[in-house]
Parts: structure tokens; C-alpha cells; sequence
């Protein structure tokens, strides 16, 4: 068996031994300040439960306007948007149509529909980002502005 030597920089047997940075300092009496440190709070949104979130790249689907969706239809959910001019505002249409955008369903049971353009073009049209109440309309749904 061969022998191995030990390593050493001067310093007695081997590495010194690891201390931490406010020991260091307090052996060298140097004062150490600490500064505050203040976190922002993670903070989630109230549940959309029977609203429509629009930003500005993405529609958000609550848990219950899901269900009032998938009730009208058995397949897989696909939505038409359109904005109807309401006197002084843009309120946005849902429609239920094979030829619509696919509405990706998600664990939770909330949908997301996930397509800029479309989006985009809601937003161009004048519809606010923010959130809707769905209501029921002959032959589609609409978006009822939520005031805060």
C-alpha cells in the first residue's frame, strides 16, 4: 500500500479549518451591517370561477364559464372571437364553432386560449384587457365588463 502525503500550505496539519464569513469578521472585530431586506409577497389573483381574463396575449377561462361552455358542446372546445360596439365600449363575443380556436383545458379544469394574434386583434378592435362575466346570448356568448 503506498503511503500518501499530506497536504499542507504552512497553516499546521492539512486545510485550515472552514469558518464562516461573520466569524471571520468578528475575529478581526470588524462590524458587520446587515442590510434590510424586504420581499415582495407572492400573491394570487381572486379565482375567475365564471369570468373571462383577457391580456394581452392569452385568454383566460375560469373553472365554471368552462363548464357553462363544455355544456354546449361534447367534443373537443373551440371558440370564435368578435367584438361587438355597445354605445361607448367594445364588449367581446364568444362563439362555439368547429372552426374556431382550440381551447387548451388545463389540470385545474380553467381554460386557456393561447394565440396572440387573435388576441391581438380582440385588443386592436377595442376591447379592453380585464376581466368579463360570460352570460349566454342567442348564438354565442358575451363578455359583461367587470367594474372595479
Amino acid at each position: 500500500m503506498s503511503q500518501r502525503k499530506k497536504f499542507s500550505l504552512g497553516f499546521g496539519d492539512g486545510w485550515p479549518e472552514e469558518e464562516t464569513f461573520g466569524g471571520q469578521m468578528k475575529a478581526l472585530n470588524v462590524e458587520v451591517i446587515r442590510p434590510q431586506v424586504e420581499w415582495c409577497p407572492r400573491r394570487r389573483g381572486a379565482a375567475l370561477k365564471n369570468r373571462i381574463s383577457i391580456g394581452g396575449q392569452t385568454i383566460y377561462i375560469g373553472k365554471l364559464a368552462m363548464e357553462q361552455l363544455k355544456a354546449e358542446r361534447k367534443h373537443e372546445l373551440r371558440l370564435r372571437l368578435g367584438a361587438i360596439k355597445n354605445r361607448h365600449e367594445v364588449i367581446p363575443l364568444f362563439k362555439l364553432d368547429e372552426s374556431g380556436y382550440k381551447v387548451t383545458v388545463r389540470k385545474d379544469g380553467t381554460g386557456q386560449l393561447s394565440y396572440g394574434k387573435p388576441v391581438r386583434w380582440l385588443l386592436e378592435r377595442g376591447v379592453t384587457s380585464g376581466r368579463y362575466s360570460l352570460k349566454k346570448v342567442d348564438g354565442g356568448f358575451i363578455g359583461i365588463p367587470e367594474r372595479s
